[in-house]
């Protein structure tokens, strides 16, 4: 028995079963050897932004409205980030807070509203967002997510990653 295994595991099949396995992991999970560039013209904040960086309106950037299909007809989409700690969200796609409607291609704009914290981790700064949903217009429950600060051109930018991580897509909301 143990001769047999050996001989199987020598043999020309196993070993190129071995790579197409191998193989087949790189080709789908590409994001993990190539960098997603989701990030492509900002530069990252390592540090905790002050309330007043983040305090205002955002629109949707123009690499979003056209690299995200969902976004190419959603030019007056928003957030803003209020200084009592809430915020506010009009008109942006339900497929960017659920997996599955992302998939299933829901691009009805809805509104969001919830509290908003900056912090700082690993040498990146962060939105800690409690997201509530409009219950007329959805029936996503409400949770918890963070999403990444950046900075261009001295104005905050805010990174939300949707779909399949390996598509390597993100929305973009840049401070007016």
């Amino acid at each position: 028995m143990i001769i047999i295994f050996q001989y199987i595991q020598s043999s020309f099949k196993y070993r190129w079963g071995i790579y197409a396995i191998f193989g087949m992991g790189i080709l789908t999970n590409c994001s993990r050897i190539i960098p997603c560039n989701l990030n492509s013209g900002l530069d990252a904040i390592s540090h905790n932004p002050k309330p007043e960086f983040l305090i205002g309106k955002y629109k949707l950037d123009a690499k979003t409205i056209k690299t995200v299909k969902e976004y190419k007809n959603i030019k007056d989409g928003y957030l803003i980030i209020k200084s009592d700690g809430t915020f506010e969200m009009k008109n942006i796609p339900e497929g960017t807070f659920d997996f599955d409607a992302y998939y299933d291609g829901k691009i009805e704009g809805i509104d969001v509203r919830g509290s908003w914290k900056s912090t700082a981790h690993d040498e990146s700064a962060h939105l800690v967002m409690d997201i509530n949903f409009n219950k007329e217009q959805t029936d996503l429950k409400g949770y918890l997510a963070s999403w990444q600060i950046y900075v261009k051109d001295e104005k905050a930018v805010i990174l939300i990653p949707i779909g399949d991580p390996d598509e390597c897509m993100a929305v973009r909301f840049l401070k007016e």
